[in-house]
């Protein structure tokens, strides 16, 4: 049990947030215009002057209590190629309804030195683009080549993608519970999966999110795990940090099951180097 344990930890502590998809090299640029935010955001409210906000955080905190994706539009000078990424992002949301807005930031601005800092903004090219759930998860990452209206809405998230991505943002392990009405094995499905987290070891570690697969609004991000929706059994599928889809169990689970498949990709689905920072990726199974 002891090396099961030291396995799981070891794939629980592997490397990089997926925040670093939006990073990228490049010099930093500096300009003194002041923070641009665009219409589909409302002024600032007394309060969080009084905070020392800025723009960037007091839209994420608004965003999140009227349950919208927010995309930040990051930039360092009012070039012809930013111009052209703020049209495109502003046509993108405006075709996105109520589910989102955006807000234009510009990093030289001292008030949002805190969430230029947080996402280590300086060190990409400019301009970018960070899409952010109403969960505070970030569901995507745009380069200036990428900044595209397909792609943008690609970013929203559905309720599971969204606790999903923040969990394995946050470094922890997530059981996809896929089950509803007609699934079968629905008690004997979650048996291993509540035997784990009831393990003190792992509790703080695991997050648990179920998913209807009767939910149209859930069949993309079904599909990306190549969970079926029809199926007859329920499934369940465990993700690990930083985004890995360790697998998918079809009926019934146990903890010695779920043990055994996390022992076996720390041992050997790490990459040549093992665990950590160097030795594991992205990659998914």
């Amino acid at each position: 049990m002891r090396t099961a344990t030291l396995a799981i930890l070891c794939v629980l502590l592997a490397a990089a947030a997926i925040a670093g998809c939006a990073r990228s090299e490049g010099q930093e640029k500096k300009i003194a215009a002041p923070a641009k935010v665009n219409n589909a955001v409302a002024p600032r409210d007394q309060a969080a002057e009084r905070r020392g906000d800025g723009a960037a955080a007091e839209a994420l905190r608004r965003a999140a209590s009227e349950n919208k994706h927010l995309f930040v539009f990051f930039f360092s000078q009012d070039d012809e190629a930013t111009r052209l990424a703020r049209k495109t992002i502003e046509q993108a949301v405006r075709g996105m309804g109520r589910s989102a807005e955006w807000i234009a930031v510009d990093i030289a601005n001292a008030s949002e030195a805190e969430i230029v800092k947080k996402y280590n903004i300086r060190s990409a090219a400019m301009p970018i683009v960070i899409a952010f759930a109403p969960n505070g998860a970030i569901t995507g990452g745009f380069r200036t080549a990428d900044i595209n209206e397909e792609k943008l809405k690609g970013a929203i998230a559905s309720r599971g993608m969204q606790e999903s991505m923040k969990a394995l943002q946050e470094n922890k392990l997530v059981f996809i519970c896929c089950q509803g009405k007609k699934t079968q094995f629905n008690k004997e499905a979650m048996a291993g999966v509540n035997d784990f987290r009831a393990d003190t070891r792992y509790a703080a570690y695991t997050t648990v999110v179920k998913i209807d697969p009767a939910d149209k609004a859930e069949q993309g991000f079904l599909s990306q795990l190549k969970m079926d929706p029809n199926a007859k059994d329920a499934a369940t599928a465990i993700l690990v940090p930083p985004n890995m889809v360790l697998g998918v169990t079809n009926g019934p689970t146990s903890k010695a099951a779920v043990l055994k498949m996390l022992a076996s990709a720390s041992s050997g689905g790490c990459g040549p180097k093992g665990c950590g920072p160097v030795g594991c990726g992205p990659t998914k199974k």
